[in-house]
């Protein structure tokens, strides 16, 4: 067998090196939304932006469930692997393999049998349900692939692996930009062929982890006879629940902002905050792909019981996300005409989303601390604390902000209700990780 890249004793470069990968990875996994942003506002029109913006919060909310199963399985994959129990971990990844699969199906069936129904409770106007319901149409049949995808980018970084992922999601990336060029430009598919390319694109990543789990009879991690274990699988559930919560919360908040600029301003809104939030997405994808990164050293080091190392990644971590968060705010503001001019939006659009985006670049800082206090409990099997700063973030300060602030301040509360919750969310994070993470620095082991 051979030895895993995780046991390796992890310096401020080392940790940098191999979460740069995984980084990388969600970059690119981001940029699949936003390549269908800018091939879609510059071939079909801003309406095109606002309808994609409608469908993200059911592809989001697909993904916190693809998350929560990944993230809390990677949590305890880490730990037996430091425990050294192998078979334990290969049986439960065939399990949570056959689970994902399951569920993608399922979510594809309900979706299939009630898209009228959904499609009116994501907010959609009548000027855009035509391109809502193409799009919807078709991305609902690659369900099952995005959790396939979700658990490839995961499994293989907690195999020692990060770079595979990262290939394979920028193969991926590839041939979704390259299938938007044909079916948008070439043969004017519209939001159908926006569609199309994305799912395919998450195909190539989901493909690449079953070949290989199944093939990688020599490696630490392969499929093996799965064990399900009732108890087990609802704990890395009720683990990974942060994951769930802050997706389907960010789902929950696409629909409130839609909900509050078609009230304020109209479709322009709908399509401003859909450019804002693909370059979220985009920013945010920095700070996931760090703690996806991250999280399976800090499980494998808890399992191995060397919480020094623990908390020396951790702080290095705190060094990552302060220097990060302020090169975001920096560039952000010093090249948001750029940034935005990708875009190719109308006048009214590009001056209503620059007045947002010099706003809400500042949500970038905090919420990079917030993000990886959840992800760091998450990995030291505290699902509880986990979820309640994740819980906190989301749907107490985040939904909080953007359903009074508009009230207070109209247009103007619609763009601080971010960085305003982030504010709230680390302050309360902090003191939470203050209060919880003595108790696991003293489990030091020594041989």
């Amino acid at each position: 067998m051979e030895i895993n890249a995780l046991s390796q004793k992890f310096t401020t470069t080392k940790l940098l090196k191999f979460a740069l990968p995984s980084i990388m990875m969600m970059f690119v996994l981001s940029t699949y939304t936003a390549i269908d942003g800018i091939f879609i506002s510059t071939y079909i029109g801003g309406n095109g932006i606002g309808a994609l913006n409608v469908v993200m919060p059911m592809i989001t909310g697909t993904i916190a469930i693809t998350l929560m199963l990944s993230t809390g399985a990677n949590s305890l994959l880490g730990r037996y692997m430091g425990e050294n129990k192998y078979k334990k971990a290969n049986g439960l990844l065939s399990a949570i393999y056959i689970i994902g699969i399951s569920l993608g199906i399922v979510i594809f069936l309900l979706s299939f049998l009630f898209k009228e129904n959904i499609l009116n409770f994501l907010g959609t106007s009548e000027s855009l349900y035509e391109m809502v319901d193409q799009y919807f149409s078709i991305i609902i049949f690659f369900l099952p692939a995005l959790f396939l995808q979700a658990f490839g980018q995961n499994f293989f970084i907690i195999a020692g692996h990060p770079k595979f992922s990262m290939y394979f999601t920028i193969l991926g990336g590839v041939v979704n930009a390259s299938l938007d060029y044909l079916f948008i430009v070439k043969l004017e598919m519209g939001m159908s062929g926006a569609a199309l390319a994305t799912g395919i694109g998450y195909l190539i990543p989901a493909i690449a982890a079953i070949i290989f789990f199944f093939f990688n009879k020599k490696g630490t991690l392969f499929f093996e006879k799965p064990i399900f274990h009732m108890k087990e699988i609802f704990n890395l559930c009720y683990n990974g629940s942060s994951e769930l919560i802050g997706n389907i919360s960010g789902a929950i908040v696409t629909i409130l902002f839609n909900i509050s600029l078609l009230k304020l301003i109209g479709d322009t809104g709908t399509t401003a905050i859909g450019i804002i939030f693909q370059i979220h997405f985009i920013l945010a994808s920095i700070y996931y792909g760090f703690c996806f990164g991250v999280a399976p050293i800090i499980s494998y080091k808890f399992g191995e019981g060397k919480m020094n190392e623990v908390k020396s990644i951790v702080k290095s971590s705190f060094k990552f996300l302060t220097i990060t968060g302020i090169l975001i705010i920096v560039i952000g503001l010093l090249f948001s005409t750029k940034i935005l001019s990708v875009y190719n939006a109308s006048p009214e659009v590009f001056a209503l989303t620059k007045q947002c985006f010099v706003i809400y670049i500042f949500t970038f800082l905090p919420m990079g601390f917030t993000v990886f206090l959840a992800a760091l409990f998450t990995a030291l099997g505290n699902g509880k604390i986990s979820a309640i700063i994740a819980f906190l973030r989301t749907f107490v300060f985040l939904i909080s902000t953007i359903i009074i602030l508009p009230k207070l301040f109209g247009i103007y509360g619609v763009w601080f209700s971010s960085p305003v919750a982030e504010i709230m969310a680390v302050i309360i994070g902090i003191i939470i990780y203050k209060i919880n993470i003595k108790k696991y620095y003293k489990k030091e082991k020594h041989d």
